[in-house]
């Protein structure tokens, strides 16, 4: 058998000369054949140098070795990894070698493969066969189920490599703790990427919610276990102490609800929102005639009015033809922070809770209100 490349001169070989301490460290780990779990910030290069120089040298050393590549969505498996490896495919050292989208393949029957956690269809592992050794390179485990990771996790030839690019709760969050004397774990925050400058990570500061600044930056984990955008403790605090008022003009959400759910009205006066009304209803139209009695009492324009048109688009309808015009948006739309946050509906829960932080806005004492921060709202 050939004697085997290390890793770091793999690295050098394909053009990575000037590898970060934690990159070099974290793949020695792999090198070593030790299960591998590593919570890194945003932009620390973990996909584009860790995962590539993992995955090719792994091939390389073993050519009838099979890995599987997973993260957790089908656009960063093709269009970021697999995308990435194509730069590679003319180097001499990689001669016979075929590239497809989602799969790498050498002349003795290896093979990377790629899979995404939000592709239907049941998601399995790979096992070890006689002279074909199988490994695991999981990208942003955070977001990959967990009853997946755990069909993943099983012992392996070739060691597992586990990282992820934003902190919550989950299989992975018990890698990282409860697990990590299974694993050789590492944490990379901003301050060990030279590349990120002290500027872009001091506006971040100012501008940024703490506990996404902490993610962003300091590859932490949220408060609540992850669960939710504000802590309780800071909601609590404002309710006890609230800033004071600053009068503005008048603006309304409409809180569309199915049939025997709530619907709200809520209203914001300055830095001040209060709930206006809260209503059951079986009959949306009933509903619907509730809230244009209140935006006449109240002297509400269209304009003044904004709800989220999936459930609500027909009740918006109606109330268009009593000439109530109100602003449409979706939750789901894209996010201005794309790289922070899944959709707009996020952003803002984001952008809600750090003015509840910094105590600047006032918010109404109310129990189911405080029962309903929004789960889930990072990427």
């Amino acid at each position: 058998m050939p004697k085997l490349v290390s890793i770091l001169e793999f690295a050098y070989r394909i053009g990575f000369t000037n590898l970060y301490d934690w990159q070099a460290r974290i793949l020695l780990r792999y090198e070593g054949g030790e299960p591998t779990a590593a919570a890194c910030a945003n932009y620390s290069g973990k996909t584009s140098v860790v995962f590539t120089v993992a995955a090719l040298w792994t091939l390389y050393n073993f050519p009838r070795a099979r890995l599987m590549y997973m993260s957790a969505t089908w656009r960063q498996v093709t269009n970021k990894f697999f995308a990435g490896l194509e730069r590679f495919r003319e180097r001499r050292m990689f001669a016979g070698w075929q590239w497809l989208e989602s799969e790498v393949g050498t002349p003795s029957g290896g093979f990377l493969y790629g899979r995404a956690s939000d592709v239907a269809g049941f998601v399995e592992g790979i096992h070890d066969q006689h002279g074909s050794p199988a490994g695991l390179l999981i990208d942003e485990a955070k977001s990959i189920r967990d009853e997946i990771l755990d069909t993943l996790e099983m012992p392996y030839h070739l060691p597992a490599l586990y990282e992820f690019d934003r902190a919550g709760a989950g299989g992975f969050y018990r890698i990282m703790t409860a697990k990590a004397h299974l694993w050789k774990t590492f944490r990379v925050p901003s301050s060990d990427r030279p590349h990120v400058s002290k500027a872009e990570i001091e506006a971040d500061r100012e501008n940024l919610k703490d506990s996404v600044f902490r993610i962003k930056h300091g590859a932490e984990w949220l408060t609540d276990a992850g669960d939710s955008m504000t802590s309780l403790e800071h909601v609590r605090a404002l309710i006890e102490s609230p800033p004071e008022h600053l009068p503005g003009r008048p603006v309304a959400f409409c809180g569309f609800a199915g049939p025997g759910d709530e619907t709200v009205l809520t209203i914001a006066n300055g830095n001040r929102a209060e709930i206006v009304d809260a209503w059951r209803s079986r009959d949306t139209m009933h509903s619907v005639g509730k809230f244009l009695a209140h935006f006449r009492r109240l002297g509400l324009q269209g304009y003044d009015i904004g709800e989220d048109e999936g459930y609500g688009h027909q009740l918006m309808d109606r109330m268009a033809e009593e000439g109530y015009h109100l602003q449409r948006f979706n939750n789901g739309q894209a996010a201005k922070r794309t790289e922070i946050y899944t959709n707009l509906a996020a952003e803002w829960w984001s952008t809600v809770g750090q003015l509840i932080e910094r105590r600047a806005v006032i918010i109404p004492d109310d129990e189911k209100l405080v029962a309903h921060q929004s789960p889930k709202a990072i990427r």
